[in-house]
């Protein structure tokens, strides 16, 4: 069944699953547990969704927009809770575990190899930094390129073949 573009959709309720991947769709979950996607891939319900949604619960999994919640997450968008783990956008909670561009402000903020963006807060860790670990302020940048182990670095000229 195909769904129309431009939706406005509410969903109130103790577990709420958004169907569909409307890209200029909009909404409003409320509920204790709020799902932007399947959880079950192998399983064709839907997939991502696209548009902007307020989405208010004690647990939200991949949601667009505004997320607000206990636990948020792979969510995309302004990420407000007490945890956010995965989540890309702006994250303000007391614990952001950062994937992707984000600016996050927490007492933790823990970036991963594929994270770019500031972090603001008590411990804020970078894998790819100089200074992984920082108080108060530290900068996710792009992991440096390395050199392959198989490219030699001394000169030298080595053989592969027999000699005679």
């Amino acid at each position: 069944m195909a769904e129309k573009n431009g939706l406005f959709k509410i969903q109130t309720g103790i577990a709420n699953l958004l169907s569909g991947t409307q890209k200029d769709s909009a909404g409003l979950q409320v509920g204790i547990l709020n799902l932007g996607t399947n959880l079950f891939p192998d399983i064709e319900l839907n997939k991502r969704r696209g548009g902007f949604y307020l989405t208010i619960g004690v647990g939200n999994y991949e949601t667009n927009g505004l997320t607000i919640g206990a636990i948020n997450l792979s969510s995309k968008g302004m990420n407000v809770g007490i945890f956010n783990r995965d989540t890309e956008g702006f994250n303000l909670g007391i614990t952001n575990f950062q994937e992707g561009l984000s600016f996050s402000i927490g007492a933790i903020n823990i970036g991963s190899s594929k994270s770019i963006g500031l972090q603001i807060g008590i411990i804020n860790y970078c894998p790819n930094n100089t200074f992984p670990i920082m108080i108060m302020a530290n900068y996710c940048s792009k992991p440096k390129s390395e050199t392959p182990f198989s490219t030699p670095k001394t000169g030298l000229k080595t053989e592969t073949g027999p000699t005679n």
